[in-house]
């Protein structure tokens, strides 16, 4: 058998060599952000080429090994995010920047098991906002409770537990004087003040810690006249309309200060809703909350 020319071995050698650099993997990515405000959502979409496993690294501290990822970002900043594609034991990096900026609301996410709640704070309601973020920022509501849960209605929230069955830990004496604004109404997603009854608060003062969000019921037109005739209210167009489309709980016009409305997580709202609870609508097993400031 004649031997191998030296030029058939060297080509041989370089064939060898381009199939296995054609083979090694190649990371490559791009996204797509809803705003460059948080909170936002970023969709990765994956070009990488050659490569079978995925690891990302969202610069946060979270990872994800899902082929286009979502994400969402509640705090600003900069964040480098890191794709690292494999085969076999090769692997390649890719890298990209994300630069996010602050809200310009006053923002809050609500964290429970059931998923996240992301709700906006009204500026037209001072007392109460800088009371809630005064509170979130010192811990107040870390592994806090929605101690009622009346579905069609609102989920209440706020207090601690001291154990499953003794009942709840005092909260302060203090109140927050009504901010009660005709603009600010009960629609889905309405983040209210609890407060004792009218007979024992006759000026309608907030609860310094509970608070409500509304999951609200089907409005109609009769109702809204009727709360208009009862208690002294004048809807608008506008407002009618919102509740018409969106349902909520009117009854509660007038009465009770709103502090901020729920801008994502409704269905977060109605899976807390559905949680088995007793005849005192609290729910069996306890639901914990984490609240932050989106900034």
């Amino acid at each position: 058998m004649p031997k191998p020319s030296l030029y058939s071995l060297i080509g041989l050698l370089t064939s060898v060599t381009l199939i296995h650099s054609c083979n090694r993997p190649i990371a490559e990515f791009t996204h797509t952000t809803a705003s460059d405000r948080v909170p936002t959502q970023v969709q990765f979409t994956n070009h990488s080429r050659h490569a079978s496993d995925f690891l990302w690294d969202f610069g946060d501290g979270s990872q994800s090994d899902h082929l286009h990822p979502k994400k969402t970002y509640y705090l600003s900043g900069t964040y480098v995010v890191r794709l690292i594609a494999r085969r076999g034991m090769r692997a390649d990096t890719a890298f990209d920047t994300l630069q996010l900026f602050p809200p310009t609301r006053c923002m809050v996410r609500i964290h429970t098991p059931q998923g996240d709640i992301i709700a906006e704070l009204s500026d037209e309601t001072p007392l109460h906002r800088d009371n809630f973020t005064r509170l979130v920022e010192l811990g107040y509501y870390r592994d806090a409770i929605f101690h009622r849960v009346v579905p069609g209605f609102v989920l209440q929230g706020g207090v601690h537990p001291i154990d499953s069955t003794t009942g709840f830990r005092d909260e302060p004496d203090s109140t927050i004087a009504a901010e009660i604004h005709p603009q600010l109404i009960h629609l889905r997603g309405a983040l209210g003040a609890a407060r004792l009854s009218d007979r024992m608060n006759p000026q309608r003062a907030s609860s310094p810690t509970q608070f409500y969000i509304v999951q609200g019921h089907r409005v109609t037109e009769a109702l809204l006249d009727r709360i208009e005739a009862e208690n002294g209210i004048l809807y608008t167009d506008q407002q009618r309309q919102l509740y018409l489309q969106y349902g909520g709980t009117p009854e509660l016009d007038g009465k009770y200060t709103v502090f901020g409305y729920v801008r994502h997580g409704f269905e977060v709202i109605d899976s807390i809703a559905a949680v088995p609870r007793d005849d005192r609508d609290r729910p069996l097993r306890d639901i914990p909350m984490q609240i932050t400031l989106i900034r």
